[in-house]
């Protein structure tokens, strides 16, 4: 610190150990500035004790920061009773992440009530994020009214998760116009599921020109792999890379990965780890796992659950799973569900399986069915078919295949073989060999073989070995061994 820095620093202490309250709470915002919080808060408590009314806020502030949540939440509480009406979104948004929306709402909606738009705008938020968005539409339109830009694209969110297409975008091309934060990303989503993806990267490469938010050039990497263009998605990352953008770090390491390059991919996670970015801890894990690195996947899993990132307590609870490790996983997986991961359903479901409790890994399965989860169906079908309910697994998975999920096929065709339908079987694995599914060979091949048809598995065999399936090769030896 500069000598004048110093001199104003003392004078500004004399003025608050005089017991002037606003020195006390600039004193402090100083401290905070500096690292010396502990000072900050005695300084920061003594202002309150004087009723002040701009001291619990910032007290409350700097508390949760520390994490002391409820201490945070009582200051917040006081500053309101002092009249500062602001403090309702802070308290609400400390009440959201603790899991009280409920009285989140209300404070809310007190601080709407008192004229301040982002009140109404967090209210609208939470409400769409509780799955009612009738109910968020009305806070949001307020919000609009009273010329809050971010609530733009937040109501036009909203209106386009309600399938009315054309007010969200009018919305959106308002929010443009407006300047309103996120409005490129929302807009340029917005038309890639609308089909249009050609707009959406104009929308993006121009955005990107004019110097807006970096994260720009993360979505345009998205839409670009998302188009099989992962060249030129590469050549987007270094040249935001070159030009000092670091927030692309993390999407081009997950895209050299994915093209094989795994000491490329681990030097980029490390480097986006020091910008610092937690997310990597949690691809670099999943990463030195593939290799074999199990020590040190472990290690990086637990640092993302340390950074806050409970996204990892499922791919780490999956990760102990395949370690054989099914109580740890439980544990791990039961966290990840009531922090709201829902996608734990399948890998509990598997660690019960493991645990030899198919009764609680049947409820995980059939709920996540009922939540229509990714995949859900062909879990369920598949732990069908393992209990021997042949013609339930059937109907999950032609669910699925109704649904788009064409590799079900390969469940449904061991679901009519257990039931002796072999030439629906056939049928179904056929279907899958002439859309390119190689692995439905082997699947083939035992079919023929165990209905005495040996030339024709013999073919089989050799197309899935031919097509790298090592595991075709002893059953086929077999064959050639038992009926030569």
């Amino acid at each position: 610190m500069e000598s004048g820095d110093l001199q104003g620093l003392s004078e500004l202490r004399a003025t608050a150990e005089a017991g002037d309250s606003e020195a006390m709470v600039e004193l402090a915002e100083e401290l905070v500035s500096l690292g010396v919080e502990e000072e900050a808060e005695a300084w920061l408590r003594r202002a309150v004790d004087t009723g002040s009314d701009e001291a619990p806020g910032a007290l409350g502030d700097l508390l949760e920061s520390q994490g002391r949540l409820e201490d945070a939440l009582e200051q917040f509480l006081l500053a309101i009773e002092r009249g500062d009406n602001s403090m309702h979104i802070d308290a609400g948004n400390l009440l959201d992440s603790l899991g009280c929306s409920g009285e989140a709402c209300a404070h809310y909606q007190a601080a709407a009530d008192a004229g301040i738009s982002q009140g109404l705008r967090n209210l609208g938020l939470l409400l769409a994020e509780r799955g009612t968005l009738e109910l968020a539409e009305e806070p949001l339109r307020e919000a609009v009214e009273l010329h809050d830009t971010d609530a733009l694209v937040l109501l036009a969110d909203v209106l386009a998760e309600l399938s009315r297409p054309e007010e969200a975008e009018e919305l959106y091309w308002q929010g443009l116009q407006a300047d309103a934060d996120s409005a490129v990303k929302h807009f340029g989503v917005f038309l890639s599921e609308q089909d249009r993806d050609d707009e959406a990267e104009r929308l993006y490469r121009q955005a990107l020109e004019e110097g807006e938010d970096p994260e720009i050039a993360n979505q345009l990497g998205a839409l670009l792999r998302r188009t099989r263009r992962d060249a030129e998605a590469e050549a987007l990352y270094r040249r935001e890379l070159d030009s000092g953008n670091e927030t692309v770090l993390l999407n081009y390491a997950n895209l050299v990965q994915d093209l094989g390059r795994d000491s490329e991919a681990e030097r980029l996670y490390r480097s986006a780890l020091l910008v610092p970015e937690p997310l990597a801890h949690n691809n670099l894990a999943l990463l030195l796992a593939s290799l074999g690195r199990n020590a040190e996947a472990e290690h990086e899993f637990r640092a993302a659950l340390d950074s806050g990132d409970s996204l990892a307590q499922v791919t780490y609870g999956e990760f102990l799973l395949e370690q054989e490790r099914a109580p740890d996983a439980i544990e791990l997986l039961q966290r990840a569900l009531a922090d709201g991961h829902t996608d734990a359903h399948s890998p509990l479901a598997e660690a019960h399986s493991a645990m030899g409790d198919p009764e609680q890994a049947g409820e995980h399965l059939r709920e996540a069915v009922r939540l229509r989860l990714e995949e859900a169906r062909l879990d369920y079908g598949i732990f069908l078919l393992d209990q021997g309910r042949f013609l339930e697994a059937e109907v999950e998975f032609r669910h699925e295949i109704e649904g788009g999920g064409e590799e079900s096929r390969l469940g449904l065709g061991l679901a009519l073989k257990a039931q002796g339908r072999l030439s629906e079987a056939e049928s179904e694995y056929r279907i899958l060999i002439a859309g390119g599914v190689w692995e439905a060979h082997l699947n083939l091949a035992e079919l023929l073989r165990d209905a005495g048809r040996y030339e024709e598995a013999d073919g089989e065999f050799r197309l899935a070995i031919e097509a790298g399936d090592e595991s075709a090769r002893q059953p086929y030896e077999e064959m050639l061994r038992t009926h030569a």
